[in-house]
C-alpha cells in the first residue's frame, strides 16, 4: 500500500449550462485526451465485482474512509483488452492498482477460472484472493459516455461523465447491444478532478461559483438502487 501513487479525486453533480461554461473555459488551457475520439468522448464501461452480503456496498454506505473495490474496465467496446483495477480510497485520495488483461482472461474470470501466476502482477493477485476468500463475484456493469481533459501542471485531469446506464448481464460486458437502463441522478452529469500534489490556481479559477461540492458520488452505489427497481418489475 505504500508503493501506491496517490491522488485527490474531486467529483461534483454538474448541470449541462454548468457544463458548457466551465468546458469554454477549460478548452483555451487543457488538452483534450489522446484516447478520444473525434467528438472529444469514449465510452467507458465497467464491470464491479461485490461479495454475496454486499460488503463493498456496505462499506461506502457507513463512511469507512479506508476501502477498496475492484472492477474490470474496457473502452468503446474494443476487445483486444481490458483494465482490471483494485481502487482504494482513503477519504478524497484515491489509488489504483491495474493489470492489462486479454479478452481470454476477462471471460476466464467471470467462470471463475481464477489465474494461479502470482508473478503477474498484484491486482490480479488481490481479485484472485478477494474471490476465494470472500466470494466475490461480478455484481453490476456501469456504462457511460466520457469527455477527459488533462492539464500538464499537478497531473491535472478533468472528466465530464455523462448518460450513466447500468445492466445486471456482466457475462455480456463486450456486447454494444446490451439493453441498458438509464440511472436517475441528482444533475445532468458527473464532473471528476483529479490531480497530484496540487491544484493550480489557473484551474481553480475556471469553476464557476454556482458549481458546488465536492460530494461523495459513487457510480456503482447510483447504479445499484436502479438495478433493484428493475428486477422489482417498477
Amino acid at each position: 500500500m505504500d508503493k501506491l501513487r496517490w491522488r485527490n479525486e474531486w467529483k461534483y453533480w454538474i448541470s449541462w449550462e454548468q457544463y458548457h461554461v466551465l468546458r469554454c473555459r477549460l478548452r483555451p488551457l487543457a488538452r483534450r485526451d489522446a484516447h478520444a475520439n473525434p467528438a472529444g468522448e469514449y465510452r467507458v464501461r465497467s464491470l464491479y465485482f461485490d461479495t454475496m452480503d454486499e460488503s463493498h456496498a456496505f462499506d461506502k454506505l457507513s463512511g469507512i474512509s479506508r476501502r477498496a473495490k475492484y472492477r474490470i474496465r474496457i473502452y468503446d467496446f474494443d476487445d483486444d483488452w481490458a483494465r482490471l483495477e483494485v481502487k482504494h480510497r482513503r477519504g478524497l485520495r484515491v489509488a489504483k492498482e491495474t493489470v492489462k488483461l486479454s479478452r481470454i482472461e476477462v471471460d476466464a474470470i467471470l467462470n471463475r477460472d481464477l489465474p494461479t501466476d502470482r508473478a503477474r502482477a498484484p491486482a490480479l493477485t488481490r481479485l484472485q484472493m478477494g474471490l476465494r476468500r470472500s466470494g466475490a463475484r461480478p455484481s453490476c456493469i456501469v456504462d457511460y459516455i466520457r469527455e477527459p481533459y488533462v492539464f500538464g501542471p499537478g497531473n491535472v485531469r478533468i472528466t465530464f461523465d455523462k448518460h450513466l446506464r447500468t445492466g445486471p448481464w456482466c457475462r455480456r460486458l463486450y456486447d454494444p447491444e446490451l439493453p441498458m437502463l438509464t440511472v436517475p441522478v441528482e444533475a445532468d452529469m458527473i464532473l471528476e478532478v483529479k490531480y497530484d500534489g496540487f491544484l493550480p490556481l489557473v484551474i481553480k479559477r475556471l469553476f464557476p461559483p454556482s458549481i458546488q461540492g465536492p460530494f461523495a458520488i459513487s457510480k456503482f452505489m447510483l447504479c445499484r438502487p436502479a438495478l433493484q427497481n428493475w428486477d422489482n418489475g417498477s
